[in-house]
């Protein structure tokens, strides 16, 4: 009898566990992952390279921690992953996509001057409607991230993107 209770008890006290954890995932895992499944919605019409590179301009290490995790596990466009962290607007070159922390919004005009053709640039909380090509967008009340994009920037850009993209909003 005793040995049921402790079996009981430890099974709902793993519960009670597993449900605190996962009630509380990071941000940074949520927009690596919403990121990811943005990017299989992009078309890369001219893309001829062998592996996906994903430049990070920022300097939030936990974020830059969750997309190399995911690069060792997924891929994008049928393509390993490549994360590359990014200093300075002179080292984009070569990247499928960009990814711009928010405390470079100032910075937005700039990095869509100089972006290649054919690199997708997702910014963070970017409030000039111009200035961006998808834009993760925290929504308080349902405490997610959500996104918009800018289909002109994206076209643009010699992108397209699939009719999946909607179903993700």
């Amino acid at each position: 009898m005793k040995q049921s209770w402790f079996k009981i008890v430890l099974l709902i006290t793993m519960q009670i566990l597993v449900f605190r954890v996962f009630a509380q995932v990071a941000p940074e895992n949520l927009k690596t992952a919403l990121v990811y499944r943005i990017a299989n919605c992009v078309k890369w019409n001219a893309d001829t390279t062998k592996v996906f590179s994903i430049g990070m301009l920022s300097d939030n290490q936990l974020l830059i921690d969750k997309f190399n995790e995911l690069s060792k596990v997924a891929k994008i466009n049928k393509k390993q992953i490549r994360i590359k962290q990014i200093r300075a607007l002179s080292s984009m070159r070569g990247l499928n996509m960009l990814y711009v922390d928010k405390s470079y919004n100032e910075t937005m005009y700039e990095i869509l001057k100089r972006a290649e053709n054919s690199c997708l640039i997702i910014s963070e909380e970017q409030n000039t409607p111009g200035n961006f090509m998808i834009n993760l967008k925290f929504d308080s009340n349902k405490s997610n991230y959500t996104f918009e994009y800018n289909r002109a920037n994206i076209i643009y850009a010699g992108l397209d993107l699939t009719e999946e993209i909607v179903l993700l909003k």
